[in-house]
């Protein structure tokens, strides 16, 4: 197979799991490499490119609101920001993130 298709649609299937909520914590049933290549996964329709994780400028304030909300419930809108505290690709301004939230405590 062409290594820049397998590239290509690994970014494809990074964006599914993403628009799925598939990520940080909450990532359920991701494709190990061993599995990709085996089942030949770069052949799938996994809905194109990733979409970028913040759409919109996200003020401090919302920043502040969504710290807040994933201390207390655990809820994160990966649409809006992005993938969830202390996970790969965290758009969250350190300065929003406490010590107990950066350690994992909620």
């Amino acid at each position: 197979a062409d290594p820049e298709t397998i590239i290509r649609q690994a970014a494809a299937y990074a964006g599914h799991c993403f628009r799925e909520g598939n990520v940080g914590e909450r990532a359920r049933f991701i494709k190990q490499a061993q599995a990709w290549l085996n089942q030949r996964a770069w052949e799938a329709d996994w809905g194109g490119a990733p979409e970028p994780a913040v759409q919109a400028e996200i003020t401090p304030d919302e920043w502040q609101r969504a710290v807040a909300t994933f201390r207390h419930t655990g809820e994160w809108a990966p649409r809006r920001h992005g993938p969830e505290p202390d996970s790969p690709g965290c758009r969250v301004p350190a300065q929003y993130l406490s010590e107990n939230l950066r350690r994992g405590a909620a």
